[in-house]
């Protein structure tokens, strides 16, 4: 009897020592289970925690394209029905298509997509399209944003958006607070009345100033955007890209090209210049072709013999049927002599001992005399009497090429050979010569006309046939 009195003390403290056991076994299993993504992969995937799905379960849903891990094959997704986000893996016989039913390679899909997703039993995605239902706005400015009330407003439109809402700058996740409205510039895609991504295109950054109190009380200009006062503590944000900032203050001046980068602030050290300040140059322009219209600034000169301040200036040349040249050039000695030759636009590059690839000259000669007599004769002389010193130039961009399709075929550009696509090498603009070339397949050649339009060119050419058997 008094065993039996004890028994049921004995079972029940057995049956809470296995709840303890079972416990402590699922926690340590959660917390050492193996991630769905590395840490390197997480960060070009997103900002934020991936979550695994059942992946059978996702034919045909609906997501918005957060990242993209070329190194791992692996797609981030912010699936719109199950309001989180999944990582996917995909390969090469992943279809990949445009709104326009266009086959594309994965790294071509713009983050920020709305993407129509399929995966093969294997847990491969099979097939990724952009959705047809979903809408795209590219340009938007002055975005009205709610976020009290989770709208915004798009010209006399109301939207709504929600916590999964994605935001995408250049190749990161990011949130609203980093979109400026009043500067930035948007591509807003949504279905119906919701939004559901903004790329923010084009960014904005600061540009902030240092030492600079000779200057105070004078003015200062910055592109287009800014005629104001100079004044203590003073910063202006800008929207990303080049600008032309003069300062004044009696004699002194000062003109500088800035760069404003995205999230970035250009800090403009007045310090720096101070050799600079009230000092001009005589600058002599010898342009080929004479009817080239010539521009510093944004502004066109008529006179081909013009006197600037020390700094720095964007010139820019350009005559019909010739390729523009545009480039940021400092003025720093008393006589300044420019030689620019613009290319024909169909005119091909020449082959010399780097195979046609050689970069661009700079059409810039700086010559120091001591009168003005000196630097007509020296500018007269450049233009007839000696060929060696003319400078001819030959426009490339900071741009790319990007060859995608066909996946392994090695190309040719204009005989030299660049290498296994998908590839890419620094922009060429004119007429090009390009030439695929894989084992077992025909040679294919193309010709193409690259323009000067200070965009990046993608090649997609068809798949290449095979090689007939001989008999």
């Amino acid at each position: 009897m008094k065993s039996n009195r004890w028994l049921p003390i004995i079972i029940m403290l057995c049956l809470t020592g296995l709840g303890v056991f079972v416990g402590v076994k699922t926690i340590l299993n959660t917390k050492h289970s193996k991630p769905l993504i590395n840490s390197a992969t997480k960060s070009l995937i997103s900002t934020e925690p991936a979550v695994t799905g059942d992946l059978q379960n996702k034919q045909g849903n609906l997501g918005v394209l957060r990242g993209i891990d070329k190194e791992n094959s692996k797609i981030g997704v912010y699936l719109l029905d199950d309001m989180k986000e999944t990582v996917f893996t995909y390969n090469l016989a992943t279809s990949v298509k445009s709104i326009n039913d266009e086959e594309l390679v994965m790294q071509e899909l713009p983050l920020g997509s709305v993407i129509k997703l399929e995966v093969s039993s294997t847990g491969v995605l099979s097939k990724v399209e952009v959705s047809k239902e979903a809408w795209d706005y590219k340009g938007v400015r002055n975005l009205v944003i709610d976020e009290v009330l989770s709208k915004m407003q798009i010209g006399e439109s109301n939207y709504t958006y929600d916590a999964g809402l994605t935001v995408i700058s250049g190749r990161d996740n990011v949130s609203l607070r980093n979109i400026d409205t009043s500067k930035d510039t948007l591509e807003i895609r949504g279905i119906g009345e919701k939004i559901l991504s903004i790329d923010i295109t084009t960014g904005h950054g600061v540009l902030d100033f240092a030492e600079y109190d000779d200057f105070i009380g004078g003015n200062i200009e910055i592109g287009y955007d800014v005629f104001d006062l100079i004044t203590d503590n003073m910063k202006y944000v800008l929207r990303e890209g080049k600008y032309k900032v003069v300062m004044r203050n009696g004699k002194l001046s000062v003109n500088k090209v800035v760069t404003i980068k995205r999230d970035r602030t250009e800090v403009l050290r007045l310090s720096d210049f101070a050799g600079e300040m009230d000092k001009s140059s005589k600058v002599v322009f010898n342009i080929s072709p004479s009817n080239a219209a010539i521009y510093i600034d944004g502004k066109e000169i008529v006179n081909m013999r013009s006197e600037l301040d020390y700094g720095e200036y964007l010139i820019k040349v350009m005559a019909d049927g010739y390729i523009g040249w545009e480039k940021v050039v400092t003025i720093s000695k008393p006589k300044t002599i420019m030689n620019i030759a613009l290319a024909q636009k169909k005119e091909k590059f020449e082959e010399d001992d780097d195979d046609g690839m050689a970069e661009p000259l700079n059409p810039v000669e700086e010559v120091t005399g001591d009168d003005e007599d000196d630097l007509g004769d020296t500018g007269s002389r450049n233009n007839e009497d000696s060929e060696d010193d003319e400078i001819k130039v030959r426009t490339d961009s900071t741009k790319n090429i990007y060859f995608r399709k066909p996946e392994g075929a090695t190309v040719s550009f204009d005989g030299r050979e660049i290498g296994d696509i998908p590839c890419e090498m620094i922009k060429v603009t004119g007429e090009h010569e390009i030439a695929l070339k894989k084992d077992g397949y025909e040679t294919q050649t193309f010709t193409v006309e690259i323009e000067d339009d200070g965009e990046d060119a993608v090649f997609g050419f068809p798949e290449m046939v095979k090689e007939r058997q001989q008999e």
